[in-house]
């Protein structure tokens, strides 16, 4: 099949944020899927050698004012490029390329446009922003790059359905085995990347330098940039005596920009207004620097006050000089900061988290549209897929548990990535609620009906489920019984660590109740080694039992805004340990408590955070005992997001459990570059504990490493194997 042609139309090839990410979508977007054009409008620039290494069809069409007789003309050259290329996605890139991109896109019936916003727009006239919000109403979607900018639309009265918030992502350079003095120098060593025009305020950064260096004489200054003000800027430097202090070292390369962030002590924005997400202060957080910038924009998006850097007001270069000192002065803080910021970057910015945003993006428009099929195109190794109707059976968040998380994550991917139709049956704690995106079971007659009516649909079912009681056991064994009707085709996932146990244990009801529900199974996946081992005991064939890990995302979903008092908490504490449980015994919070307390010793401002759902029996007891520890706070029923967030804020993940089936708390942790410490007596975990934050840094490079299994490309294998009738 051919793939989707897509035309990014984009204002200039000069470098800057906007151009990069340009020809970063255009490169990293699947070439199976997708045929990437690139149309620019102001002549060429810096970037146009780059362009041609990513051997893509290019053209120039020079558009000029809307004023101007020649823009018909040119709008013209546009719309027939559109129609002799087959054209079935146009990006656009802001105002200059929106108003012509979206203009002959329109007339040549191109079926899906995207327009984009990567300012806040406050360099525009009001009629220019009025006739942008005019045109918007013929795109299809508004991609701004900063929640700021589409809460500042909607006042304006855009509509919300019209506007979609993708973060920019960069490369993310090699973690390099030391940051500390990683290509520094002992001089002080403050820098700005920024173009030099007026938003940007270098004066500002000036001024701040030269408050800067009545304390510290031999502090250096760099900036990095071209554009029309930097005579003037220069001409500035030179009146307030810091020639001497400032190095203008002009427009650089990407690979020569990170060889100066990685000279840099401290990195700077001083912007006073009109910033969407700064792609510069990205740069400098994956280069591991602690950051100084101004509150505007989107930047408190990126910039965690007192965690990644500091936040300051705009045109305040005092507040600006003092944050610089006390990172100077601070030199443990600063490392720490910056190592808090490259692990933010990674988890929320990454390049590739851009780059399939986009292609999802325009496949789901494109798909909605009924154009070119185009999901399916997308789909073209995983044909099979698409007749594979799965009924997903497990509980469904809230509350946000193991088995919870993994049925929702594992429902989104199996829609959005194989094309085959989910359902999810909830059978947990929020059956009885209306949840979109799932079935309610509120009684035993509800889920036996419709079990047994997607059963008869032809439906593959999937339970997943703990295996370590008999309630567990009885749901899938119904399952078991309903996929007779599907030739079989029922998988069961035993996600609990305790399941062993629980099958060697079993009375001989349970027992025989467990051999029939896996005759009757297609397949049974179990979490590790243990498992399969008692299951193959108890008469399964070799081939039917299977360990897949339990699926979890490749990465949180996007940045969160972590509650007021657990910020209060971190900002209190140093270092801080945190754990997700459930308040059962098993989960061993008390060996870490008292852990914790003992870290404490050498450790003053030790902290410890227990997330957890706060359902279990007794758990409110158990609660109430553990918040009288001042070193210990306690949240009940967080949402996954959140938990992620608060978890990547951590220094250490502790897991405590006696036993355990897949952890997916464990592999999360790691995914977000955490290490990890397990189960073992106190005096053991609080060795353990030692050692790892004497050596923090090294374990968190190595942290990823493994985390991240095929589980959700198995798993859809499993089901086009069971959906052929090939097991």
């Amino acid at each position: 099949m051919d793939p989707v042609k897509v035309l990014h139309i984009i204002d200039s090839l000069n470098v800057g944020g906007t151009e990069n990410r340009c020809l970063e979508i255009v490169e990293g977007l699947d070439r199976r899927p997708f045929s990437c054009h690139l149309i620019y409008l102001d002549g060429g620039g810096p970037l146009k050698e780059r362009l041609k290494s990513l051997q893509v069809p290019h053209q120039e069409i020079r558009v000029p004012s809307v004023k101007s007789p020649l823009f018909l003309r040119e709008v013209g050259k546009l719309y027939n490029y559109m129609k002799c290329h087959g054209i079935k996605v146009v990006q656009t890139y802001g105002f200059y390329s929106n108003i012509p991109g979206i203009l002959s896109a329109r007339i040549a019936s191109v079926p899906v446009i995207v327009a984009s916003r990567r300012d806040m727009g406050q360099l525009l006239t009001p009629a220019q922003r009025g006739i942008e919000r005019w045109q918007w109403r013929f795109a299809d979607r508004v991609v701004v790059n900063a929640t700021a900018i589409k809460e500042a639309l909607i006042r304006c009265g855009v509509p919300a359905g019209k506007l979609l918030v993708i973060h920019n992502g960069i490369p993310f350079p090699t973690f390099p085995t030391a940051v500390n003095n990683n290509g520094q120098t002992l001089t002080p060593n403050i820098g700005m990347v920024a173009n030099f025009r007026r938003q940007k305020d270098h004066v500002t950064f000036l001024d701040a330098a030269k408050i800067v260096l009545s304390h510290i004489p031999d502090a250096r200054f760099v900036l990095v940039g071209g554009g029309p003000r930097e005579h003037e800027v220069r001409s500035y430097a030179r009146k307030q005596g810091l020639e001497g202090h400032v190095n203008f070292l002009g427009t650089m390369t990407e690979t020569e920009v990170s060889g100066v962030l990685k000279s840099l002590t401290v990195s700077v924005l001083s912007s006073h207004g009109n910033e969407g997400l700064p792609n510069a202060v990205l740069e400098a957080m994956a280069a591991g620097k602690p950051v100084v910038a101004t509150d505007v924009g989107g930047t408190r998006e990126v910039v965690e006050d007192g965690v990644t850097g500091f936040l300051v007001p705009p045109r305040d270069p005092r507040a600006l000089a003092e944050k610089i000192l006390w990172l100077l002065d601070h030199p443990e803080a600063a490392e720490k900061m910056g190592l808090e910021g490259r692990r933010r970057v990674e988890n929320f910015f990454s390049l590739s988290r851009m780059q399939e945003s986009f292609g999802n993006l325009y496949l789901d428009l494109l798909h909605q549209k009924g154009f070119c099929r185009a999901r399916e195109k997308a789909l073209e190794e995983n044909s099979e897929w698409r007749s594979v109707n799965v009924l997903l059976v497990g509980d469904y968040p809230p509350p946000y548990g193991g088995i919870s998380v993994q049925v929702q994550a594992l429902q989104r991917w199996i829609e959005k990535e194989s094309g085959a139709s989910c359902v999810v049956l909830n059978i947990g704690a929020s059956r009885r609620e209306a949840i979109s995106g799932c079935v309610g079971t509120p009684n035993l007659w509800t889920f036996g009906q419709m079990l047994w009516r997607y059963a008869r649909q032809g439906h593959l079912i999937h339970i997943v489920t703990n295996g370590h009681n008999t309630k567990s056991w009885l749901s899938a064994f119904a399952c078991s019984v309903a996929g007779i009707l599907n030739r079989r085709r029922t998988i069961i996932a035993l996600d609990s660590g305790a399941m062993p146990d629980c099958v060697e244990e079993a009375g001989w009801f349970l027992r025989m109740l467990i051999k029939l529900t896996l005759q009757l199974a297609g397949k049974v996946i179990c979490r590790n080694k243990r498992g399969r081992h008692v299951l193959l005991k108890l008469g399964c064939q070799d081939s039917s039992v299977l360990i897949i890990p339990g699926y979890i995302p490749a990465a949180p979903s996007g940045p969160e805004s972590i509650p007021s008092e657990v910020q209060a908490f971190l900002a209190a504490h140093d270092p801080v340990i945190g754990t997700v449980v459930a308040f059962r015994p098993e989960y061993g919070v008390d060996i870490l408590v008292d852990a914790v307390n003992q870290l404490a010793i050498d450790y003053p401002n030790v902290g410890l955070i227990i997330i957890g759902s706060g359902d279990e029996p007794n758990a409110h007891k158990v609660i109430r005992d553990l918040q009288q520890n001042g070193r210990v706070t306690v949240i009940k029923d967080l949402p996954h997001p959140l938990c992620l967030a608060v978890m990547s804020r951590l220094d250490i993940f502790a897991r405590c459990t006696y036993y355990d089936g897949d952890a997916i708390s464990v592999r999360e942790a790691l995914t977000l570059g955490l290490p990890v410490v397990t189960k073992g007596d106190v005096k053991d975990l609080v060795k353990k504990l030692q050692g790892t934050l004497e050596q923090s840094v090294e374990l968190s490079v190595k942290a990823r490493r493994g985390a991240m299994p095929d589980t959700a490309d198995r798993i859809l294998k499993l089901y086009h194997e069971l959906a052929a009738g090939t097991e």
